[in-house]
């Protein structure tokens, strides 16, 4: 009877460990890349790039840095700043660039993230924020 409770606190423990693992993993390539996209990308397109979007793409890039290697923080609440930093990237894209722009894939990208990394609830609490907000805007 104990192995019934025991079992579970094991399986919840071990996707734990398993999302902080894959966290940490995809939050690093994710920085790793993005260091050499970012460099080349605000190089070409600095001229266009209005100066609000400017200071939102450094930001976003400078809170993956952090994401990726300040390691003291808690993995949840590093998980919950990305999923809301590519939320606020979605809204940004779709602010800059209508619907010809990319803002369906970051706000897809955050109700994926949030599902892999902080659960099915907040999955699903993503995926209608970002539906309602890709509606209105």
């Amino acid at each position: 009877m104990k192995t019934g409770r025991i079992m579970p606190d094991l399986q919840q423990n071990a996707l734990e460990v398993w999302r902080e693992n894959v966290f940490s993993t995809v939050i690093r390539v994710i920085a790793y890349a993005g260091t050499f996209i970012y460099f080349i990308l605000t190089g070409f397109l600095f001229e266009d790039l209005q100066p609000i979007f400017f200071i939102a793409y450094t930001s976003a890039y400078l809170l993956i840095l952090l994401s990726a290697f300040a390691t003291r923080i808690p993995t949840m609440y590093r998980a919950f700043a990305v999923v809301f930093l590519v939320y606020g990237l979605g809204v940004f894209s779709a602010v800059e660039k209508a619907a010809m722009g990319d803002a369906r894939i970051w706000l897809v990208t955050a109700a994926i993230f949030a599902s892999v990394f902080l659960g099915r609830r907040a999955g699903v609490g993503v995926a209608v924020i970002g539906t309602i907000t890709w509606g209105v805007l």
